[in-house]
């Protein structure tokens, strides 16, 4: 009787144990693959356990029926068969693009684990594999190499199938199945060829380790700081949950304080604040259904609406009040936005956008706010992500136009300039706001190709109708945030006019408060550049924001324009019309010609020009028109 080396057996169930206990241990996995892996791991340790109690029975250590021999050797000859085909059926599960789409666990593959079960079931009466003398003696059966060659079938499968799908498992996951596949490889072949060394079941054990620690272990997707599930997870998470169908809800927690936080008491108490709110955020929704999705953003899931309910409330009010940390009271107000449903969205990509979506509708800095997914707010994510998708074909095939509108000077009763003004028509949506696509655009890096399209078709308008010159003293041109800290803007700038053989001191460079304050170093070299060749310079939506009139001083403005909304209620309100008169009238001793925007009305239009507002821009003169009907409008105005 042939003698068995019993210790890779007894190895392999040690590693087996060791990774079941780990992975069962950790915080729980629910997706997919990690489903998968337990399965595997369930099926790998029956088999090896399997292997060990027949081993014993050819080696007469027990002693049992040959029946009671035969049905045990049948079960270890379908678990035999069942590995290779995991093997290959999970290899398939890692690929990236199964997002949106389940992987089938019966499919034209699965046809040969199915003739094989049969072959081993029938084995029982056939002998195909193996078979039992009366004694109760082992014996090999005329197909029992077959089960090496079926196995070497799945092995190919996973190898031809994971080199096809390189990109789709990326590099770390196709060496790990590579790694796995030269291990098992290994163990197999020198058990085929060493009598007695039963080495494939450390084959699988070794197998399953490496796919633990590279692939299955669920303390890759903890986030290092706050021990709740991270970004990468919430993906997984979300496309496993979305190819079962099982309907979950989100409550999202947008925290923009935390910077603050972190200049003002240190990074390391932001981190521990950070931690703070992760073990609420647990203890709120009771499970493992916490994900950290980036620095400021939290999510928790639920399974149901009334636990979704429950949830919304207990994380509304604990916001609404100071946190104490380590004796520490800190505000920290934030966005929630609450998705029920979530199922409905069917991608991942899209709901995330659509939780980015609801944020930044709720996104004010000093208050604790809440926004509910609703069907309005729904259709109009879906507008916007259709402009979103228009705007990358507008900008490849420059469909934008550009606008103007006039503005008249009280003095010289005539109109002195234009503002261009981009506008962008979708095919069926119609015209888009300005404010909707110049967001999208910053957020898709876009604006600074529309910026350039746009200064071109200003440089090109006035080129064509040189007559503006002597009718008006500039066209005015506005600027983003991502293009004056653009490298190279202010020559680019001046080389466009260039080309056209147009004289600088025709443009005047529009620039909002908020870009003045926030980024003054960087604008200051920009604006010096400009300045210096001859571009104006006029600080726009004066009195929309908290300007520092500081940075006034110091940029070389010659024109300010004071925004709408210093005209809201002026008419009926005697204190509102005092802060716009005395704004008017600081500026006016400053030196700067100061310019009304949105002037609609005679009695606005009376008020601003009594308190020596220097000129006028709004619907009351006009609407910003296209480029044939300001030339018109301009020709009309002059008599010509």
């Amino acid at each position: 009787m042939m003698e068995y080396n019993m210790s890779y057996l007894y190895a392999s169930i040690f590693y087996l144990l060791l990774v079941l206990y780990h992975f069962l241990d950790q915080k729980k996995l629910d997706d997919l693959k990690s489903r998968m892996f337990l399965s595997f791991v369930l099926i790998g340790l029956l088999d090896i356990v399997f292997d060990i109690i027949c081993t014993w029975m050819m080696s007469g250590v027990v002693n049992v029926p040959v029946g009671l021999s035969k049905m045990c050797f049948t079960f270890f000859y379908i678990l035999q068969a069942l590995i290779p085909f995991f093997l290959y059926y999970y290899a398939r599960t890692l690929r990236k693009d199964r997002e949106n789409r389940s992987v089938p666990l019966f499919g034209w593959y699965t046809a040969i684990l199915c003739g094989m079960l049969i072959l081993i079931v029938l084995n029982y009466w056939g002998g195909y594999f193996f078979t039992f003398n009366l004694r109760g003696g082992y014996s090999d059966g005329p197909l029992y190499m077959g089960m090496y060659l079926y196995a070497g079938v799945y092995v190919l499968l996973t190898a031809i199938d994971s080199i096809a799908h390189y990109r789709q498992l990326g590099k770390q996951k196709f060496f790990v199945i590579c790694e796995l596949l030269v291990i098992m490889g290994i163990c197999v072949a020198y058990q085929y060829a060493v009598d007695g060394s039963l080495t494939t079941g450390l084959g699988i054990g070794l197998g399953m380790t490496v796919l633990y620690l590279n692939i299955g272990n669920p303390n890759r997707y903890i986030d290092s700081t706050t021990d709740v599930f991270d970004n990468r997870y919430f993906r997984q998470w979300l496309q496993s949950r979305m190819q079962r169908g099982k309907e979950f809800h989100i409550v999202a927690v947008e925290m923009h304080r935390i910077k603050v936080i972190n200049k003002i008491f240190g990074n390391s108490f932001g981190d521990r604040v950070l931690i703070h709110i992760a073990g609420k955020m647990q203890e709120i929704s009771g499970n493992d259904q916490v994900f950290r999705l980036n620095g400021k953003r939290m999510v928790i899931v639920t399974d149901s609406l009334v636990e979704y309910d429950r949830v919304r409330k207990e994380v509304l009010q604990y916001f609404k009040q100071e946190l104490e940390i380590e004796g520490e009271k800190i505000s920290c107000p934030v966005n929630i936005c609450g998705i029920t449903y979530a199922l409905e969205r069917k991608e991942c990509d899209e709901l995330i956008g659509y939780m980015d979506y609801l944020i930044s509708l709720s996104a004010e800095k000093g208050r604790t706010t809440f926004i509910q997914g609703d069907w309005q707010t729904l259709q109009n994510f879906w507008y916007t992500k259709e402009i979103e998708q228009y705007l990358t074909i507008a900008v490849k095939n420059d469909l934008f136009e550009v606008y103007y509108q006039p503005i008249y000077s009280i003095k010289e009763k005539r109109f002195v300039a234009l503002e261009a003004l981009s506008r962008l028509r979708h095919p069926t949506l119609g015209l888009v706001s300005p404010e909707m696509f110049i967001q999208i655009a910053e957020k898709n890096g876009l604006i600074l190709q529309i910026g350039n399209l746009q200064f071109e078709k200003v440089c090109r308008f006035v080129k064509a109708h040189p007559e503006l010159m002597t009718m008006i003293r500039n066209v005015k041109f506005n600027t983003s945030p991502a293009e004056i800290l653009q490298e190279g803007y202010g020559k680019k700038v001046l080389e466009n006019i260039a080309a056209y053989h147009l004289p600088a001191s025709f443009f005047q460079m529009e620039i909002t408060e908020t870009i003045a304050t926030e980024y003054s170093e960087n604008v200051y070299r920009i604006v010096d550049e400009l300045v210096e060749a001859g571009v104006k310079l006029c600080l726009d939506d004066f009195g929309s924001g908290y300007a520092n009139l500081n940075t006034v001083l110091r940029l070389p403005f010659t024109e300010v324009k004071l925004d709408r909304s210093l005209l809201n209620g002026i008419p009926g309100s005697e204190h509102m019309a005092g802060f716009y008169r005395s704004i008017v009238d600081m500026l006016k001793n400053m030196g700067y010609e100061t310019v009304a925007e949105g002037v609609e009305t005679e009695s606005e239009l009376e008020l601003v020009s009594q308190w020596g507002v220097s000129c006028i821009q709004g619907y009351y003169f006009s609407q910003p028109l296209p480029e044939k009907e300001i030339v018109e409008f301009l020709r009309e105005t002059y008599g010509e």
